[in-house]
């Protein structure tokens, strides 16, 4: 569930036009509601939004015939375009897993909180 949450407003937001970084709210406020372990957020943000930069990546190449990556990866200094295409995904996939694990950390810290606190 928490997986397609994240896919389909990432996608949204995205082909909406907001900036790449407003998946990190999204991820951290759809973790903080909807994730049941914490030990799998990571895993479900990182393969979510990873998938999610791999789509637009991927139209984004099919549409350049490659020239957009091509010229990128040479003044990043970079062999092959592929190459930025693998680090373009790895950022945004490690963006993903560690906000929606902070989304997932900040609800399990608020539980303990708000119990403890109506324990006194």
């Amino acid at each position: 569930m928490l997986f397609l949450v994240i896919f389909v407003c990432t996608l949204c937001l995205n082909i909406a036009g907001a900036p790449w970084w407003m998946m990190v709210p999204l991820c951290m406020l759809a973790s903080f509601f909807l994730a049941r372990k914490q030990e799998n957020a990571f895993v479900t943000g990182f393969l979510s939004n990873g998938s999610v930069w791999a789509l637009l990546l991927v139209q984004q190449v099919v549409t350049s015939n490659t020239i957009l990556a091509e010229r990128a990866a040479r003044f990043l200094g970079l062999p092959h375009w592929l190459m930025l295409i693998v680090i373009t995904i790895l950022i945004g996939a490690i963006l993903g897993g560690l906000s929606t694990y902070l989304g997932k950390r900040i609800r399990k810290d608020y539980n303990h909180y708000i119990l403890k606190k109506n324990n006194f």
